[in-house]
């Protein structure tokens, strides 16, 4: 059964987690200096609204893969490599169901909550 199966990640690359940050982080601040370029804009302005939404966009790119990149660092990511090994293979099922089992005793029993 596991013959073409490599590996399972429980969670995204590290190139996810910095690419979705970088993303967020150039369209929020693209928007900020794109607003705040044009509220401030008046005939002495140096900077169009435009340079400002685009220096804004690079400092939130930036900024977006620094917090993308501890983001990922602080996720607890596990590879099970399996390699077409029929043993790496039930070792990684049992252990999918005995999780799946834990989570169903919690649905199943909720502990009750105080507040």
């Amino acid at each position: 059964m596991p013959r073409g199966i490599g590996s399972f990640k429980t969670k995204h690359s590290n190139g996810h987690y910095i690419g979705f940050g970088a993303g967020i982080g150039a369209a929020s601040g693209a928007i900020l200096g794109g607003i705040g370029g044009a509220a401030s804009g008046g005939s002495e302005t140096v900077v169009s609204p435009a340079e400002t939404a685009a220096i804004f966009a690079a400092l939130g790119l930036a900024g977006g893969a620094i917090i993308g990149g501890i983001t990922a660092a602080a996720k607890n990511s596990k590879q099970f490599v399996i390699n077409g090994d029929t043993t790496n293979w039930k070792t990684f099922l049992s252990m999918v169901i005995s999780y799946n089992a834990a989570l169903k005793m919690e649905w199943e029993n909720p502990v009750p909550s105080h507040g």
